[in-house]
This record gives structure tokens, C-alpha cells and sequence, in this order.
């Protein structure tokens, strides 16, 4: 098996660096074979892929990795739409549904059986939300005139290496043209005085976690930190990649469990409930919204500071964080970004996965 080496967007060699080739620029242009019969070395190393028969443009390097797909949310959707008799979507198009799900999809982040029929349960629940949205009729509309809606922007380095890059990482303003993404990307190894920071809330489920994170370092350290020995002559142990600033979790009864959607969206749908637990959720969902706030309040300054902001909400809970007066993150602030995988629901180690 091949030995796939594991790289940091922020701290990527300088000799890779240097040989990164836009890919759709490799596959446009391909050098014209000397040979009668000439090899595909392209279309060999794509027959090895792995991939599965259900859900669209998914490809796998090995049999684990097709394992873990077979266990995600995204198949095991696309499976009940295919036997209800619907069209299956793409990876981008599930990240997208799953935004406008109250609920957290995957439950909480461990393998309990509670979880999972958690989990059954807001999968059959977005099925039944979406099985009347219409969806794209043949691959081609899956391409728009500036480009395929993929969530990966895709470079290729001589002979062999190919490094998928999140296209919400860059500005807004080059992520359909990816030489501009590739001198952007080339900008970012440097962490100027201060180093780059990212902010990430996610909320769902009456479920909240919140960070601001260092993804990138001061370009001038201290003298200890740069020769990597402590005063005392030892060793110094290499500082992690992403550094977490500031954190807080929180929750509030919001929802009923295995019933999902919010206490409010229940409220706009059927008359109002009078029950001593919807007028608990209500006041969950009050109390989450101000908790959310005053910390926002609170991170005023790491928010301004930030070089993007990860939202991962519904549109309704998106409400919280944005359109109130005196909101410190503005609708149309050009760093708001949502998370462009999916996630499960919102705990300090899932942000920590995150970055």
C-alpha cells in the first residue's frame, strides 16, 4: 500500500510548494504521447480507485477508507433516497441539507447504539424534508458555467502527488480560478506578527461550541521556541499545529429527543404549545441565544482578529448569531464561511477536528 504522507495547509514544504500545478490545468493540457501505443498513467491510477455505486463522484485510495464512507451519514442518505425512489445527491449537496437541519444529524461523537438510532432517526427526518425538493437530473447539471460545485479545489505536484484543498479556505473573490487560489495558498504559509486565526461556533440540538484557534503561527517566535531547546538545556516538545485560544460548550434543553427540530420552528407549524416542557424548550431556547451572544460579546476582539469564521447552524439558529442589533459579525462580513464537511454534533473535540 501505498504511504500517504499527511500535510498542514499553513506549513507546507517549500519543494512541494513549489511544484503544485492546478489539476484542471493537467488534465486540459496533456502532453502529446510519442508513442503509438502510449500507457494512460491518468487513467490507471483512476481504474485503481475505489468507489461506491450509490453515492455520486465519491472515490476511495483503500478498502478502509470505503468502510468509513459506508458508515456516514451522506450514504447511508443517498440509500434510503434511492429506495424511496429519489435522486441521490453529491457530497456538497448533503453538507448543504444538513445545514438547514435543526437537529444535530449524527447524534453525539460516540458509537453507542442511542446514538445511532439518534442518528436513524434525523436521517429519516431529512429524507421525509427533502423527498419533494428537486434535484439535478443528470450529472452535467452538477457543473455550472464557472465550474463544478465541489467542495475541493484539487493541485497536482510531479509525478504522482495530488493535495485536495478546501475551496472555503481562500477569499471569495478567487475561489473559482485556481492559479489565483495557488499564489493565495503560497501567501498563507506566512503567519505575519501575530499568526492566523480562525473562529468556529457550531450549534444544534440546543447544543453549542465555540473557538477561536491559531492555525498558523508568528512568523518570529521566541529565541526558545525557534531553537527548539528549553532554558534548561532539554528538549523542547514540538508545539501542535493548531493551537486552541479560547473555548467554551454549553447546552440547553431546546428539543425533544428523537423528535427533532427546534420548540420555535414546532411554534410556526402548529398551534402553540402549552405544556410545562415546550414552555421549558422556549425558555431554553431564549436562554441559548443570549448565552451565544454575550460570549460573542465577550470574543469581540479574537472575532475582529479573525481571518475566517466557521458557522455551522441552521437558518434559523444562524439568526443568533448574525441578525440582532449591535450584532459584533455582520451578515455580509466576507470571512463567514460554513464548514464544508459534514459534522457531528457540536463538542470541543469535534472543533478540534475541525481546523
Amino acid at each position: 500500500m501505498a504511504y500517504q504522507q499527511q500535510y498542514h495547509i499553513f506549513s507546507l514544504p517549500k519543494e512541494l510548494l513549489d511544484t503544485l500545478i492546478p489539476r484542471h490545468i493537467v488534465n486540459r493540457a496533456p502532453t502529446p504521447p510519442r508513442s503509438p501505443s502510449p500507457i494512460n498513467v491518468a487513467a490507471t491510477s483512476s481504474s485503481a480507485l475505489r468507489s461506491c455505486n450509490v453515492c455520486p463522484g465519491s472515490k476511495f485510495t483503500d478498502v478502509n477508507e470505503q468502510r468509513v464512507h459506508f458508515r456516514s451519514d451522506w450514504h447511508r442518505y443517498n440509500v434510503k433516497m434511492r429506495l424511496n425512489g429519489a435522486s441521490v445527491v453529491s457530497e456538497a449537496q448533503f453538507n448543504q441539507l444538513v445545514d438547514g437541519l435543526d437537529d444535530s444529524l449524527s447524534g453525539s461523537a460516540s458509537s453507542s447504539s442511542s446514538d445511532d438510532e439518534s442518528s436513524d432517526d434525523a436521517i429519516s427526518t431529512l429524507v421525509h424534508k427533502t423527498k419533494h425538493i428537486g434535484r439535478p437530473s443528470s450529472p452535467d447539471e452538477e457543473f455550472s458555467s464557472s465550474g463544478p460545485r465541489v467542495p475541493l479545489l484539487w493541485f497536482h505536484s510531479p509525478p504522482s502527488t495530488q493535495l485536495g484543498i478546501y475551496r472555503t479556505i481562500f477569499s471569495t473573490d478567487v475561489q473559482r480560478e485556481p492559479t489565483e487560489c495557488l499564489a493565495q495558498l503560497k501567501a498563507m504559509q506566512n503567519g505575519g506578527a501575530d499568526g492566523r486565526t480562525w473562529t468556529l461556533f457550531m450549534v444544534a440540538g440546543g447544543h453549542f461550541a465555540g473557538a477561536v484557534v491559531r492555525v498558523k503561527r508568528p512568523d518570529v517566535e521566541d529565541e526558545e521556541t525557534q531553537s527548539g531547546v528549553t532554558k534548561k538545556g532539554k528538549q523542547k516538545k514540538p508545539k501542535p499545529e493548531v493551537e486552541v485560544l479560547r473555548h467554551k460548550t454549553f447546552h440547553r434543553y431546546t428539543t425533544r429527543r428523537k423528535q427533532g427540530g427546534s420548540q420555535a420552528t414546532n411554534d410556526n407549524s402548529k398551534s402553540k404549545a402549552i405544556s410545562a416542557g415546550a414552555m421549558l424548550r422556549r425558555y431554553g431556547e431564549q436562554a441559548l441565544r443570549d448565552d451565544i451572544r454575550n460570549l460573542i460579546t465577550e470574543w469581540a476582539e479574537d472575532i475582529e482578529g479573525s481571518e475566517r469564521i466557521f458557522i455551522r447552524a441552521s437558518v434559523a439558529n444562524r439568526r443568533i448569531f448574525l441578525d440582532y442589533e449591535g450584532a459584533i459579525i455582520q451578515k455580509g462580513d466576507d470571512r463567514l464561511r460554513t464548514f464544508p464537511f459534514q459534522t457531528r454534533r457540536p463538542t470541543q473535540a469535534e472543533l478540534n477536528r475541525s481546523p
